[in-house]
């Protein structure tokens, strides 16, 4: 088996150490911050160091967050660079009405972490590249107080914006770019032979919410009902309805300077799409599988899978991946109790 690489960097990207292994293993998932654990011979490596690794399936990066030595061996726990963002920032979300949304990530991203008054909060290295375009995006904020994190994984859910990281310890940089995957949709067929395994679980139709009746909290005789058609569109019209009926009642505040209909819409729209993301579908393939090619699938990537003459529509949201075979893993629906989507 071919070994891989690894090498540790200062938060300055001066090198530290590095070293060759043979046994690789790493989970990726864009709605969660999963920790990574890897086993390296005797290294110098220190809590908020970065790692990259170079496999033959490509680069992956992180920050340290723990280190094990043991008698023959250290073991490195590391987080994705997108866990540095996990905390509440201020985010002007009228600006989602004159900017589009990557734009608007970017604006926040660098206001805090790399032109930030307070030089110590910086993140030494750090650009921000936009490669997308999203005008009027609808998040459903309740006020300029949110955690950045959580803007991106709902930027990814609603309108598949992904925030990705790369360590250029040549550069000094941590390249952060924020993009749609425009690739062309892709059919697996999960009954052939190259799939060597596979799970569904498919959120049934009458536990999908597909009307939303919103209400002024402070003037409860102004409502609007919003419908999800059979066309996937959220409306007001009564029309292309999708049967059974499956409604939901909430309460929105409104502010002096927000409209009620317009933030009820925004408050429709989080509630009712996404159902494509109603699903975990998890399939397994060789890295070097021809048909498939799962090492060159992104993030974000939009898939027609079909099994059992039923057909899902879904979308790459994580993946495990080792030296040998990579297990795919598509939707939104997680079973782990502390992985739970709640849909705003």
């Amino acid at each position: 088996m071919k070994p891989f690489n690894v090498e540790i960097f200062s938060p300055n990207f001066t090198y530290i150490d590095s070293c060759q292994m043979s046994v690789f293993s790493q989970k990726d998932d864009c709605l969660f911050i999963e920790t990574n654990e890897i086993e390296l011979l005797n290294v110098d490596a220190n809590t908020g160091d970065y790692i990259r690794i170079t496999t033959n399936t490509g680069e992956i990066c992180g920050i340290i967050t723990k280190v094990s030595p043991e008698d023959d061996k250290t073991i490195v726990s590391y987080e994705s660079f997108v866990s540095l963002f996990d905390l509440n920032v201020f985010f002007d979300r009228s600006l989602l009405s004159s900017n589009t949304l990557e734009n608007c990530l970017s604006s926040v991203i660098t206001s805090n972490f790399v032109s930030n008054s307070d030089t110590l909060q910086n993140i030494y290295g750090l650009v921000v590249f936009v490669r997308s375009s999203t005008p009027g995006a609808l998040l459903d904020l309740d006020s300029n107080i949110s955690n950045l994190y959580e803007l991106f994984r709902t930027a990814f859910l609603n309108y598949g914006v992904v925030v990705r990281f790369a360590l250029l310890p040549q550069k000094k940089q941590i390249a952060c770019t924020i993009t749609k995957n425009i690739n062309k949709k892709i059919v697996i067929e999960a009954e052939l032979p190259n799939v060597i395994s596979k799970s569904f679980v498919i959120k049934k139709a009458n536990e999908t919410i597909n009307k939303l009746i919103v209400i002024n909290e402070a003037n409860e005789s102004e409502l609007a009902t919003y419908y999800k058609n059979t066309n996937d569109e959220v409306t007001t019209v009564d029309a292309y309805r999708i049967s059974p009926v499956i409604s939901d009642t909430v309460y929105i505040s409104v502010t002096d300077t927000e409209v009620f209909i317009d933030k009820a819409y925004d408050k429709a729209f989080n509630a009712l799409t996404s159902t494509k993301l109603d699903n975990l579908i998890k399939m397994q393939f060789l890295n070097d599988d021809g048909m498939v090619n799962p090492l060159m699938l992104n993030i974000g990537q939009e898939v027609e899978i079909i099994y059992q003459n039923m057909i899902y529509n879904t979308i790459l949201t994580g993946f495990i991946n080792t030296q040998k075979d990579t297990t795919l893993i598509f939707g939104a629906i997680r079973l782990e109790l502390s992985k739970k989507i709640k849909r705003r």
